[in-house]
């Protein structure tokens, strides 16, 4: 998306969803370590992973269904 289009949704620039150094462990595994995520009204984003590396854990702490 271009910058303009993306102005014109939100003027302000301001991430609609963000994840600050979020971490998660289940015992000594750490699920999810340090994650960083703003996501802006109107962009599309994709996780990518091998599998264990965090992907549906991550996705579950946006979602509120983990704490």
């Amino acid at each position: 998306m271009k910058q303009q289009e993306q102005e014109k949704k939100d003027p302000t620039g301001a991430p609609a969803i963000a994840f600050r150094a979020v971490t998660r462990a289940y015992g000594a595994v750490r699920a999810v370590d340090g994650l960083d995520l703003a996501v802006r009204r109107g962009e599309t984003v994709a996780l990518l992973g091998r599998n264990g590396a965090g992907k549906s854990t991550a996705i579950g702490l946006l979602l509120g269904l983990d704490e």
